[in-house]
């Protein structure tokens, strides 16, 4: 009974602690021109999202200590006609491991918590936190981007907690078509919340959108992908083709993806159904087109077996510093 109140009180301080931070009061930047310019250009990058019949996300921009953005878009329940505005509450899913490991550091600065006292309920992500020392430096457990580097290492990808040449502390989560980012710039004493409801949204891709905007002037410039591949197509038969059809499961407890092939394009669907067309560069390469939630890097490539058949499927890109690469089978 113990454990069950703890994450009750729990799961909802965290929901109203995130409807606070995007609704207290703004603080608008009419003392500098080059913010107010980017606070003009951020509505643009929520376009998609900025109607009633979808769902979408709430967004705050913090800078200096000062709210200097917040709004809601899309809608918060479609049956109602609710908007999503800065007070709407989000489930903030993993995300909330960082607000409970600061609240478990407080207590330990207190000295009413040491890190082998049984107080609290045991679980893996407890006994990460308290087996580190210093319950906020597990960045893998509460920062998505640091995980990714962690199980896709490459010798080319910066270290976690940095972002194009900045340090970056970030907390993520996600949960059934919800999602959390709270991405803060220590350095620059700047920070971006995106709380969305929408799977069409990426709270992870937006905040950095944001930061891109802001920070253009300090963060480091972007190298291009290497290594450069033409972009032109090639032509497979239909039977080739059909031998790359099937479903696919990266390792663990993942969604499915499928290929199949419709009007002569090979397409793929992914767990939520929706289909992308996938253009051939090479008999088992192939680059998605039209308007997709990939990087323009990414490169879906098939292991086959003699025959040229399907065995499995990787998506690699390198986008904003970071080479990525997923496998399923």
């Amino acid at each position: 009974m113990q454990m069950i109140s703890v994450n009750f009180a729990r799961h909802y301080f965290l929901l109203s602690l995130s409807m606070v931070v995007l609704a207290s009061s703004e603080t608008r930047a009419d003392d500098d021109p080059r913010l107010e310019a980017c606070i003009a250009k951020v509505d643009d990058l929520f376009e998609d999202c900025n109607r009633p019949d979808v769902p979408g996300c709430a967004v705050g921009i913090i800078h200096d200590g000062k709210l200097i953005y917040r709004k809601g878009f899309g809608t918060a329940n479609l049956d109602y006609a609710a908007p999503n505005t800065p007070l709407t509450i989000f489930e903030i899913a993993s995300a909330s491991k960082a607000f409970t490991s600061a609240c478990i550091a407080l207590l330990m600065d207190e000295g009413k918590l040491g890190p082998d006292d049984d107080v609290l309920p045991r679980s893996q992500y407890m006994t990460e936190f308290l087996s580190q020392g210093t319950v906020l430096g597990n960045r893998f457990v509460v920062d998505a981007d640091a995980y990714k580097k962690r199980e896709q290492s490459h010798p080319d990808n910066p270290p976690a907690g940095q972002y194009r040449g900045l340090e970056r502390i970030q907390f993520t989560g996600g949960f059934w078509g919800m999602a959390t980012c709270i991405a803060r710039f220590p350095d620059q004493k700047f920070t971006v919340v995106c709380l969305s409801n929408s799977s069409g949204v990426s709270p992870f891709a937006k905040t950095r959108e944001i930061a891109d905007l802001f920070l253009a002037d300090k963060l480091a410039p972007v190298s291009p992908p290497s290594p450069t591949e033409e972009h032109h197509f090639v032509s497979l038969t239909p039977n080739q083709m059909q031998k790359l059809t099937g479903a696919f499961r990266q390792a663990g407890n993942s969604p499915v993806w499928r290929t199949e092939v419709r009007h002569g394009d090979l397409i793929l669907i992914d767990h939520l159904e929706k289909a992308f067309v996938l253009k051939p560069v090479s008999t088992i390469r192939f680059t998605p087109v039209g308007k997709t939630p990939f990087y323009s890097s990414a490169r879906f490539e098939f292991a086959t077996d003699d025959a040229g058949t399907a065995k499995s499927l990787a998506l690699s890109s390198y986008e904003n510093g970071l080479h990525e690469s997923l496998s399923s089978s």
